[in-house]
C-alpha cells in the first residue's frame, strides 16, 4: 500500500549527524566539500522555514567537533547532542529531544552513511517516522558502504532521494512565501 506524504516544515526534523572535523578529514576530499556544501544549504532551509535541527556528535573528545563552517551556522535551539551509540536513538538526550516533539518525517544527514546513518534512519524508521536521506548529502569513507547501504535502506522503504527533490517537496509550490529565498541557496 503507498503511503508517502511529502515533508511538511511544521512536522518534520532535519538531523545532521555527526560532521565532526576529523570525520570529515577522512572523507574523500571533493565528497567532503560536496555534502558541506549540501549542509549549509539545508541549514539555510531549516532558518528559512524554521524547521528543528538537532546536531550529533560522536564522541567528540575523540572525534573532535563539529566543522566550523557548519557550526558557524547552527541557531540557538538547535540542541547539540554528544554520543557513543552509532545510532541517535541510542542516547537518551537524543531520545528526549525527539519525543518532545510530534514529528512525522525525519532528514537525515552526515556521515557515515553506512553506520550512523543507517542505524539512525532503521530506529526512526521502526518508530513510524517517515525517513528521507538526501544521497546528496551523506557519505561514507569507502564508496562501496555508502552504495550497499543506500540499496539496502531504499528496500526497507527509508525515501532515498536529493537535497533538492527534500527541499521541494517541503516547498510544495512555487507560491510559497519563501520559494524565492530558497531557491537563491540553491544557486
Amino acid at each position: 500500500m503507498f503511503s508517502y506524504t511529502h515533508p511538511a516544515a511544521d512536522t518534520s526534523v532535519f538531523v545532521l549527524v555527526d560532521m565532526q572535523e576529523k570525520l570529515l578529514a577522512a572523507m574523500e576530499q571533493d565528497t567532503a566539500a560536496r555534502i558541506v556544501t549540501r549542509h549549509k544549504i539545508m541549514l539555510g532551509v531549516a532558518k528559512e522555514l524554521q524547521i528543528p535541527v538537532i546536531i550529533t556528535e560522536q564522541y567528540p573528545k575523540g572525534l573532535g567537533r563539529t566543522a566550523p563552517e557548519l557550526s558557524g551556522l547552527f541557531r540557538e535551539g538547535w540542541p547539540l547532542i554528544e554520543k557513543t551509540s552509532f545510532s541517535c536513538f541510542g542516547e537518551s538526550n537524543f531520545r528526549k529531544e525527539i519525543e518532545r516533539r510530534h514529528f512525522k518525517s525525519m532528514i537525515l544527514m552526515g556521515i557515515e552513511t553506512h553506520v550512523c546513518i543507517q542505524q539512525t534512519a532503521i530506529d526512526a524508521l521502526s518508530r513510524g517516522f517517515q525517513v528521507f536521506l538526501p544521497a546528496d548529502a551523506v557519505c561514507s569513507r569507502n564508496e562501496k558502504d555508502m552504495s550497499l547501504s543506500l540499496e539496502f535502506m531504499r528496500c526497507l522503504d527509508i525515501y532515498v532521494t536529493s537535497t533538492e527533490s527534500v527541499i521541494f517537496s517541503i516547498l510544495r509550490d512555487a507560491s510559497h512565501p519563501s520559494f524565492r529565498k530558497i531557491s537563491a541557496l540553491l544557486k
